[in-house]
Formats: structure tokens, C-alpha cells, sequence
């Protein structure tokens, strides 16, 4: 194992790539994991042991569409170490790369990500992460080993161990209300759903709402809530809140019913045939909750003909992952894309970033 020294200091690095066969996503149930072969780092006459657990359907119902990544130490370490996840795609190349804080490992405790990838980018091939049933993982493992962190302080352990016992008290507490949990979360689906209930309703409504010649009654408080555009309206001598009617101007009637729909409920009927329109209307609102899962629904939607006009939203609104995987999906496909009309339009610096890239995946091929 590669070892670096200088002075008093002492840093190990180690790369394990962990080749999953015939990986599915369905196979498991959210909470059931999949267990790497145990690895080994040195440090002078010491040997720490570590092993890699991967959730295909996270690690609780509720992060179901996600795959989760952890690290784990089969031995107690005295120094901090930090670790860095990746996913390859079929060209070796980095998909996804998370790195956890430096911290203690205490024997069988984890560190890692509960939401690493979510199985939809795993299951497009478009993306190449999942080639013939299998998907690889890279653990790349940085340990800090110096003298100072050879001798943790007894402090220090203590409060690492009552973070243990916190955790094992707190996954003990989960697994016991699990039942209550789903009761909770049904009951919360049931009044999200009479919250819908109340858009147009007149009792007790105090704003009217115009759009495109038709309007809605609404609630203020609600509205102020989820939007702070909306708040700033109501909460100044401005004419919405003296008049309390707000016109809505260069929005379509659909496309403002169904944000108003998210405001309300947190759902959005069908959100792929208007992504584009409401990522519009939530950044014109700062719905930020609306533009994150505009920007998830068109990161899942890239295609050879929107690729171009994705990226362009993307810096428009200033949506980081979806620009990230725009650059991506062009540079993979950059001779279908580049000829297209949108490709023209995207700005200088922005294709000077794209040929660097596609001249390195080049090479890399």
C-alpha cells in the first residue's frame, strides 16, 4: 500500500474498484444491501480492515429511488480517515463522485451517502452506468495517519462512542415505530390531498388570482409560505395586498394551476409534459422545491434533440446538476448534437468547456 511521509505526518492512499455482477435494482428491498469484499489499509504494523455496503433501494422506503454508499471499518481505527465514492460508466470514466468528511471510524460504524445515485440514472442507458448487469464502484480511501491522531484522546473516543450509541438508540426507536410512521405518512398524503381541496374554494379564501381572463381564489398564508415573491406582495403596501388580487402575467393558465397545485399539495399532476414551463414559473416565483424536481425530470428526459436546449435552461436558471449532465450527455453524443439549431445558441465560454471535454473523452477512448 502506498504510503507518503513528511515529518510527523503520515498519509496512506488507497483505490478499490468493486465490480458489481448482475446487479438489479429489484432484487432488493429498501434497507437489504449488497456487502463488498473486505479490503485492508497498513500503516507501519497496523492493519485496518474495510468493507463497502451499497442499498440498490436505499436505506428506508423513503429514499427508495435512491442507491446508497457506505464505508465501514471491521476494526477500530485510531486516525481519521475520509473516503470518496465513485461510479464508473461503461468508458471508465466518472459518473458521480461524493467524498464523506475526515472523521474516526469506530469498528462497524459507516460513513457515506444515503442518497449516492438514484436508480434512474443507473437504469439509463444513455448513461452507460449499467453495462451487461454490472455496475462498478470505486472507494478511494484517504488516511490521515499521523501521531497526533495515533494517540486520540480519550475525550475524543468517548464522544465518538456516545454518537454510536445515539445512532444504535435512534435505529432501535425507528425500527420500533415503523407502523406509526406509515400510519403518519398516509394521514400526511390524506391532508396534503384536502389541502389541494381548498385552490378555488371561496370559504375563508382572502386573494383572487387572474390569470389569462379566469380567476382562482386562494390563501395568502399559503401562497406567503412557499413563496417568498408572493410574501414579499402581501407583507408590503404594494397594489396586490391593498386590492388583494395578484394578475398573472406570461403564464399559461395550465401551467399556473399546476404550480399553484405544488404550493399547495407538493404534487404536481404530470410533470413531465410541462417541466420546462413550471421550472419557468418556480424560478419567476423562487418555488425552489418546484425547480429542484423540474431540474430532476429533465436531467431523466435528455435526449439527442434537447440536450442543447437543456444546458441552456440550465445556465438560464442556474440548475448545477442538470448543466453538469447536459455537458455530459454532448460530449457522448457530440456528433448528433452539434449541428442542431440549439447547439448554436449556447454561449462561447460554454463550448469552449464542451471541446475540452469531448477532445479528453477523445483520448480517453
Amino acid at each position: 500500500m502506498p504510503s507518503k511521509e513528511q515529518g510527523e505526518i503520515s498519509i496512506v492512499h488507497a483505490k478499490y474498484k468493486w465490480v458489481i455482477d448482475n446487479f438489479c435494482t429489484g432484487c432488493l428491498k429498501p434497507g437489504e444491501c449488497l456487502v463488498s469484499p473486505t479490503f485492508a489499509t497498513y500503516y507501519g504494523a497496523k492493519k485496518n480492515d474495510w468493507y463497502v455496503k451499497l442499498y440498490p433501494k436505499g436505506t428506508t422506503d423513503t429514499i427508495k429511488s435512491w442507491i446508497s454508499v457506505f464505508l465501514c471499518s471491521s476494526t477500530t481505527t485510531d486516525f481519521k480517515a475520509t473516503a470518496t465514492f465513485k461510479i464508473l460508466n461503461s468508458q471508465n470514466e466518472e459518473f458521480v463522485s461524493h467524498t464523506t468528511d475526515e472523521d474516526i471510524f469506530i469498528e462497524e460504524m459507516s460513513r457515506g451517502f444515503q442518497q449516492f445515485v438514484t436508480i434512474q440514472h443507473i437504469m439509463d442507458r444513455n448513461l452507460g452506468l449499467l453495462t451487461d448487469g454490472r455496475v462498478t464502484i470505486v472507494c478511494e480511501l484517504v488516511v490521515n495517519a499521523n501521531k497526533e491522531n495515533d494517540i486520540v484522546s480519550v475525550m475524543e473516543k468517548m464522544i465518538v462512542m456516545g454518537k454510536c450509541l445515539r445512532l444504535q438508540n435512534e435505529l432501535k426507536n425507528l425500527k420500533d415505530t415503523v407502523e406509526d410512521k406509515d400510519k403518519t405518512s398516509s394521514l400526511r398524503f390524506k391532508e396534503l390531498e384536502e389541502l389541494e381541496q381548498l385552490i378555488g374554494e371561496t370559504n375563508y379564501s382572502d386573494v383572487e388570482l387572474c390569470v389569462e381572463g379566469k380567476t382562482i381564489r386562494a390563501h395568502k398564508c399559503i401562497l406567503a409560505l412557499k413563496s417568498p415573491v408572493f410574501a414579499a406582495m402581501f407583507q408590503t403596501e404594494m397594489k396586490e395586498k391593498c386590492e388583494n388580487k395578484v394578475q398573472i402575467q406570461d403564464i399559461e393558465y395550465s401551467v399556473f394551476t399546476e404550480m399553484l397545485r405544488y404550493v399547495y399539495s407538493c404534487q404536481v399532476t404530470d410533470i413531465k409534459t410541462m417541466a420546462v414551463e413550471l421550472l419557468a414559473a418556480a424560478d419567476r416565483y423562487s418555488i425552489d422545491g418546484l425547480k429542484a424536481a423540474c431540474e430532476r425530470t429533465i436531467c431523466s428526459s435528455l435526449s439527442v434533440d434537447n440536450a442543447a436546449k437543456s444546458l441552456q435552461l440550465a445556465e438560464r436558471y442556474r440548475l448545477d446538476e442538470l448543466r453538469r449532465m447536459a455537458i455530459h450527455f454532448i460530449v457522448r453524443n457530440s456528433k448528433k448534437i452539434v449541428d442542431k439549431p440549439d447547439f448554436q445558441l449556447i454561449g462561447l465560454d460554454t463550448t469552449r468547456e464542451i471541446l475540452r471535454a469531448v477532445v479528453k473523452y477523445t483520448r480517453v477512448r
